[in-house]
């Protein structure tokens, strides 16, 4: 027996029923739901819709639906509507829409299908989740990343993460092309190219040291070398922290800084105590040199000479206790002789007191003083020694023109042991407001540009004297171009006072 046929007024209670429950399921979805035609006029939205963008239904349904999209998203939206009425499959898309009272631009993520009927398109089915949050916190990530990524590129260090076992590079920042030259592709890219590029010298501890950070996830700083894609040599230092956590667990951070200079500036300072070191020894060498010299002409020459003085007066006295002859001749020839002789120890006395010091620096000063030496170095030693000289009238005080001096004797003392010079030209000046002493000899020179061994020693003992004075000391030579030594130091650390027509 066939069902009986519903009365027409059940069967459309039956749909409006069916029709109602659409509604509330419609009406109560979190997502939005709209309906568009085939012209892409709204012609349906629920309640959703309204609570997240602040349209209500009165005022949007009728409108083309790109009226309601931000006006920079228009162009995506006409064209998602364009193909999803001809048929193409959902695409998510996301879209900005302009609020008419509710919280302005929210961004929705759309889903459009096309609604067919009779086996055409007749319009646009389309659902909508509020992905405002999601998005804002995505471009605050992304922002947040851009503005660490430019703090990273900003700080001058390599700023890197490696995995704690393999020690793999996950990430290294852009200063290490600026540091070591090679791209940056090949950190990330080649497993072992961090320990292939430290010195052979410290690439056994220090990949030993990170290994050991790692596997035990200790913090360690270091200090070690890496070969540069130019061949240079870099001291770099290590900073490295090893990260916990579930997330992070088994991954080091590191900063590698360059400190080539500070480690320069270290060894620097080594050798400048060692050569301090050296220059106090030598000091103290050439003082007992100078004693020895010094005792030495007071034995052989001051003493040979009273000895001599001795026994010319014990002559003397033995012909003057018994009778005296009548021809006096002898004696007053052996008086003539001891007359001589005094006077030559005078002179050699003299000469002894001026070797330890000119008393022609002190009454005359440095210029005098400097005619004085180049005489005298040209008559001991055969040298053509010629001085120039342009100083201001200037009185200099005692240990500076003591400075210059010594400058200038320990110049020509080098150029008569070492150069081989026939020729030397000294000359002193003022250029601004420095004083210059140049010492230029036409000499063999040397390849090293500085001496070396016991002469160097004589160098640092000039630019030490030179330093005092706020100076500065030079040595320029080349083989076979003579040698030229230069000192310049400011006229400010040198006068006590200008003389009566010295410049103000």
């Amino acid at each position: 027996m066939n069902d009986p046929i519903p009365a027409p007024d059940a069967a459309e209670e039956a749909l409006r029923d069916v029709e109602r429950r659409y509604r509330d399921l419609v009406e109560g979805a979190r997502n939005v739901v709209l309906r568009l035609s085939d012209q892409g006029v709204l012609s349906f939205v629920n309640r959703t819709f309204e609570t997240i963008t602040g349209w209500a239904p009165h005022s949007c349904l009728g409108r083309p639906f790109v009226d309601l999209v931000h006006a920079d998203d228009r162009p995506r939206a006409a064209e998602a509507l364009r193909r999803t009425l001809g048929g193409d499959s959902p695409v998510p898309l996301d879209l900005r829409i302009s609020s008419e009272n509710g919280p302005s631009d929210r961004v929705l993520e759309f889903t459009l299908v096309p609604h067919a009927r009779d086996g055409r398109v007749a319009g646009v089915i389309g659902t909508a989740t509020d992905v405002t949050s999601r998005r804002d916190q995505e471009a605050t990530l992304r922002r947040t990343e851009s503005e660490f990524r430019q703090l990273v590129a900003s700080v001058q260090a390599i700023v890197w993460r490696a995995d704690a076992a393999t020690l793999e590079m996950r990430f290294v920042s852009q200063e290490a092309e600026s540091l070591l030259r090679y791209p940056l592709a090949l950190w990330t890219d080649e497993p072992a190219f961090w320990q292939e590029h430290i010195h052979p010298e410290d690439r056994e501890w220090a990949v030993t040291l990170r290994a050991r950070a790692g596997a035990e996830g200790r913090n360690y700083d270091a200090e070690y070398r890496m070969i540069t894609a130019d061949g240079r040599v870099v001291w770099v230092r290590d900073v490295v922290r090893a990260r916990g956590g579930e997330r992070r667990q088994g991954e080091l951070i590191g900063f590698t800084t360059d400190v080539t200079e500070r480690r320069q500036a270290e060894e620097d300072l080594r050798r400048s105590r060692d050569r301090l070191s050296e220059l106090s020894a030598h000091i103290e060498w050439a003082r007992e040199e100078e004693r020895t010299g010094i005792a030495r002409e007071i034995h052989d020459e001051l003493g040979q000479a009273l000895t001599a003085l001795r026994m010319d007066v014990s002559w003397l006295r033995g012909r003057l206790t018994g009778p005296v002859p009548d021809d006096r001749t002898p004696l007053l020839a052996k008086l003539q002789e001891m007359v001589e002789l005094i006077d030559d120890t005078i002179g050699r006395a003299r000469r002894i007191s001026t070797e330890l010091r000119p008393g022609v620096l002190d009454d005359l000063g440095l210029e005098a003083a400097a005619s004085w030496l180049t005489e005298d170095f040209q008559r001991r030693t055969g040298v053509r020694c010629h001085l120039s000289s342009a100083l201001p009238p200037l009185v200099l005080e005692r240990e500076a023109s003591t400075a210059l001096f010594r400058i200038l004797q320990e110049a020509l003392t080098n150029v008569s042991r070492h150069a081989e010079a026939s020729q030397v030209q000294v000359e002193l000046g003022q250029e601004g407001g420095r004083l210059v002493l140049e010492v230029r000899d036409n000499g063999r020179g040397t390849a090293e540009g500085r001496p070396s061994g016991r002469r160097s020693l004589g160098v640092l003992g000039m630019m030490e004297r030179a330093r005092r004075l706020g100076g500065t000391l030079t040595f320029t030579s080349a083989p076979g171009a003579g040698t030229t030594v230069q000192a310049s130091v400011p006229l400010s650390a040198l006068s006590g006072h200008a003389g009566a027509d010295a410049p103000p």
